[in-house]
């Protein structure tokens, strides 16, 4: 039985760097579509580097590999969700590159979006590769909790989004769902490792570990439902009829969206603590 889960979860994690494999193909394609040729080069710039991020994030062997079959498929996931956002952000600079009033191209202004989106993407795949590597003190387990609670928190954004079209007009119902997610996780984690950390138990020295796992899930789970949510905005929901870009002429009609800016930088915040938080653990055992 254990073989089995192990493959089907090494299927599953392959599936979805396929998807990611092909997000970024299609992104190359829709670059192909910007009417500028400088702005086109930066968008494939853009592909290309996080082609590379996430193609070191897959590989199987050496220090950076994911541990074991579930920890292939969170770290799958978490790359699905930065290729996805970079097709996104292609086809808004398809759409409404950044002019100026003469009709030229704001190459700067584009520039500084595409390079702010690569290194905040980048910071969100370097959390995702910590927590599923094999130096970590995160459990697969948790790891796994962790971003489940963060997909479900972006499906549950989005049935809200799809009822009142104003909540993806502010960036407030994303933080409160970015909290509550944290929070549920954390729990969730907590109750199916024993984690002393639970209210009504002491924590000894030995339990400080579990504890900050815990917590660090908790972190995981905010971060993924901000890339999730962000991703949505930038290329799901611009196709629905409701909503407009946050960049799109002042004469479009429908509910504007919000800048995801704010979100991926909540994310790549939140990835810093990630990967900061394990390096603390590694000095400490060191």
């Amino acid at each position: 039985m254990t073989r089995v889960k192990r493959w089907g979860g090494h299927g599953v994690a392959a599936l979805l760097w396929l998807g990611a494999a092909g997000a970024l193909v299609a992104a190359v394609f829709v670059a192909q579509g910007v009417g500028f040729e400088v702005m086109r080069h930066r968008v494939e710039v853009m592909v290309g580097v996080v082609a590379v991020l996430v193609l070191v994030a897959a590989v199987p062997v050496g220090p950076v590999a994911a541990r074991g079959s579930l920890a292939g498929v969170v770290r799958a996931a978490v790359a699905c969700v930065v290729a996805l956002e970079v097709l996104g952000v292609a086809q808004a600079l398809r759409v409404v590159p950044p002019i100026t009033r003469s009709g030229g191209p704001r190459t700067g202004d584009a520039t500084t979006v595409l390079v702010v989106w690569v290194v905040l993407l980048g910071l969100v795949l370097a959390a995702a590769v910590h927590v599923t590597g094999r130096r970590t003190s995160v459990r697969s387990e948790a790891a796994g909790i962790a971003v489940g609670c963060g997909f479900g928190a972006g499906v549950v954004w989005l049935g809200l989004a799809a009822v009142l079209p104003e909540v993806a007009a502010t960036v407030v119902p994303a933080i409160l769902a970015m909290m509550a997610t944290g929070g549920v996780a954390v729990r969730l984690i907590a109750r199916r490792q024993g984690d002393p950390a639970r209210a009504g138990r002491s924590v000894g020295a030995g339990d400080a570990g579990t504890s900050a796992a815990t917590v660090i899930g908790g972190v995981v789970a905010a971060m993924v439902t901000a890339a999730v949510v962000a991703t949505a905005i930038d290329g799901l929901l611009p196709l629905g009829h409701p909503w407009i870009r946050n960049s799109a002429p002042p004469w479009e009609v429908g509910t504007r969206l919000v800048d995801p800016v704010g979100l991926l930088v909540l994310a790549g915040v939140l990835a810093v603590v990630v990967v900061a938080a394990g390096r603390s653990r590694a000095v400490e055992r060191g």
